[in-house]
């Protein structure tokens, strides 16, 4: 799987947890819930991966599999 569509699948996660907070899956909202800045989101969102701290973040943020982010392995929540 490409980057853009494991990111796509991030954003889908990352929605479900704002929703559960009643707030909109905005770059800004990402941002907030990824520790990170909306212009990092932004970068994401166009395709180029995130550099292994942000990944390490993102894995532990959200409960995702480290294999799955790095090489679109598996599932997002395999471990």
């Amino acid at each position: 799987m490409s980057w853009i569509g494991r990111w796509k699948r991030i954003e889908d996660i990352a929605g479900e947890y704002l929703a559960a907070q009643e707030k909109d899956k905005t770059h800004g909202n990402i941002a907030i819930l990824l520790e990170t800045t909306p212009k990092k989101v932004s970068i994401w969102s166009k395709g180029k991966p995130p550099e292994f701290d942000d990944l390490v973040k993102i894995a532990q943020l959200l409960g995702l599999s480290p294999r799955w982010l790095l090489f679109g392995e598996g599932e997002p929540q395999d471990f």
